[in-house]
């Protein structure tokens, strides 16, 4: 019968996973606490994120460098080193991140991560061709990553009832903010530590005693494979009927031809090591099936892309679509002709497109800015704001109409994605010193920025029109205003957001209430209504403090509305407002707020 392991050994285990792994550890100790303190708003919200964004990423490439090194006949010493260049690579990151904007942070943040987890798998294959070992190692990884989330989960919701019996039972207080303490220690500390614990380090046991687990088997032929099969046949339909009726692919196609690519290339990998058997014939059908038949759906993802290119130019997730596709129908016809079982090629490959779209003149961030800038300075061009030369030219007329509106998101998505100096050159030096186009101001833009831009080229701006949206679309949020005086007035009440006027009859309490897209507060006692408090005075203010802007943080001081009559007099303060500045009046849908109210 098997012995529960003693606590002597597990803390035995635990010093030795923490020795073959310190960075790791260290990296996923920083990340912990980088997530607690920006859960706990603690310190400036850019360097948590920065930490964060980092840390996380410095745990799968100091565990990528620490597997690799295991395979060579380096000293303690020098593998602790080439582990440690994984704290110095997110380092740089690090140092790199105040430069990027928000959409290049989370975009180089994920292909990074990928990247890197990819790694983990190959760390110790570069060197030979192990298939067997290869397949069981990343098996055992499956399985503990699996194992690890569960007990993480399980400890958190044991020690979390805990404290809440301490909170309940015993007075013991308990910070809010403990439960959020508690979940993040779990998840990137012991979560980290347990999944490192089961890491393989000998390869030949691997080879020489093979395991197939039966719950492997059961998600990869009973449930994985019939779902592929199924889609695979949806999505092989759906092309007869795109040739048969010659019409354009719908864009969902990229999304589903995608999810299905993923899922049939899982089901693969987990099905190889049957696929010999003699009695699992069945796999190597289902192998050469899946690779052929995904071809009609990359043809049909190319198709769509091409549409969607040709119109709007490249950007960012369509240049990864179009790469992963390309790459996607090189897989097929590569595994489908030569049915070569050398499953390590696939995360090879994507760890190489994957680093070499970080950065360069090839990269997604470059290409799109290049096909963006090329699209805006066309439609320049054929409204006259632009020569055959590329210089600007004088002229008093405003672009107007579709054009106003397709020129106006280009240059919003050129400025928050790549920053001003993106459209510096169709701007002209003069222009951008007199928008104070420099430096900081040159890397981040807002909508301000944006609007500013578009108006300096001779355009009205008219993005919400592109977007067939009838007037502007307004979100702001109170910062921290000073204390309101209450002299005069004899009740505070919540101010309650109620879909349409029978809801906001049904109490008959006096009451602050918003119908959804009306543009007044009313002050009411079931259905009599004492007061009706206009917004506009309200997103007026609060948009000219954001220098025209619908978007942002305002001075609660700004974010309130009053009014009075003969029945009631009231005043609303605002810490969330969104809705829409249309004519004649500004609505909302949505926000929160307090009320003072006197009534006579």
């Amino acid at each position: 019968m098997p012995r529960l392991p003693s606590l002597g050994t597990l803390a035995a285990d635990a010093a030795g996973t923490a020795r073959r792994f310190p960075f790791v550890l260290i990296a996923a100790v920083l990340a912990a606490l980088a997530a607690t303190l920006t859960t706990e708003e603690l310190g400036p919200e850019a360097l948590q994120l920065r930490l964060l964004a980092a840390a996380s990423l410095a745990i799968p490439l100091c565990a990528a460098l620490a597997i690799s090194a295991e395979g060579t006949a380096w000293k303690p010493p020098s593998r602790l080193a080439f582990q440690a260049l994984g704290l110095v690579v997110c380092a740089a990151f690090f140092a790199a991140w105040p430069d990027w904007s928000d959409v290049l942070r989370a975009t180089r943040f994920w292909e990074l991560m990928t990247a890197f987890a990819l790694a983990i798998t190959i760390a110790r294959f570069l060197r030979g061709d192990r298939p067997v070992a290869f397949w069981q190692f990343n098996a055992t990884l499956l399985v503990r990553s699996v194992s690890a989330a569960i007990a993480a989960g399980i400890l958190f919701v044991g020690l979390a009832l805990a404290l809440l019996a301490l909170d309940k039972l015993f007075g013991v207080p308990i910070a809010p903010d403990g439960y959020a303490r508690l979940w993040f220690t779990l998840v990137f500390v012991f979560g980290i530590w347990f999944f490192l614990g089961g890491v393989p380090r000998d390869l030949d046991a691997l080879e020489r005693a093979p395991q197939y687990p039966a719950a492997v088997k059961v998600l990869a032929q009973n449930i994985l494979m019939p779902l592929v099969t199924l889609y695979l046949v949806i999505l092989t339909v759906y092309f007869v009927k795109v040739v048969a009726t010659w019409t354009w692919p719908t864009g969902w196609i990229g999304w589903l031809a995608s999810s299905v690519s993923v899922a049939g290339i899982f089901t693969i990998v987990l099905l190889q090591p049957i696929a010999q058997q003699p009695d699992e014939k069945w796999v190597g059908v289902f192998t050469r099936s899946f690779w052929f038949g995904i071809l009609p759906a990359v043809v049909m993802l190319w198709l769509a892309l091409y549409q969607r290119i040709r119109q709007y130019g490249l950007t960012e997730p369509r240049y990864f679509l179009l790469v992963l596709s390309v790459w996607l129908g090189a897989a097929a016809l590569f595994f489908g002709v030569t049915r070569s079982r050398r499953i390590r090629l696939i995360p090879i490959s994507l760890i190489l497109l994957t680093l070499l779209d970080f950065a360069g003149p090839w990269s997604s961030h470059e290409v799109a800015r290049r096909s963006q800038l090329s699209r805006l300075e066309t439609l320049l061009r054929r409204n006259g704001v632009l020569d055959a030369a590329g210089r600007r030219r004088s002229s008093t007329q405003r672009v107007t109409g579709a054009d106003a509106g397709e020129i106006s998101a280009t240059v919003r998505y050129l400025v928050t994605v790549h920053g001003a100096d993106a459209v510096r050159g169709v701007l002209g030096d003069s222009t951008a010193r007199r928008l104070r186009l420099e430096s900081a101001a040159a890397r981040h833009g807002g909508e301000p920025q944006v609007r500013a831009i578009v108006g300096a080229l001779g355009v009205a701006y008219a993005l919400d029109a592109a977007r067939g949206v009838d007037g502007r679309r307004y979100s702001f949020s109170a910062r921290a205003s000073h204390a309101a005086p209450t002299a005069g007035y004899q009740f505070l009440v919540p101010l309650r957001f109620v879909n349409d006027t029978a809801e906001a009859r049904a109490d008959t309490a006096l009451a602050a209430v918003m119908v959804r897209n009306t543009p007044v507060v009313r002050i009411q006692r079931g259905a009599d209504v004492l007061l009706e408090v206009p917004l506009d005075s309200t997103v007026v203010r609060s948009a000219r403090f954001l220098a025209g802007g619908l978007q942002g943080q305002v001075p609660g001081d700004l974010m309130r509305a009053d009014a009075s009559n003969d029945r009631a007099k009231a005043i609303v303060f605002f810490s969330s407002l969104r809705g829409v500045d249309r004519k004649p009046h500004a609505t909302s849908d949505g926000g929160s707020g307090v009320a003072l109210i006197a009534v006579p």
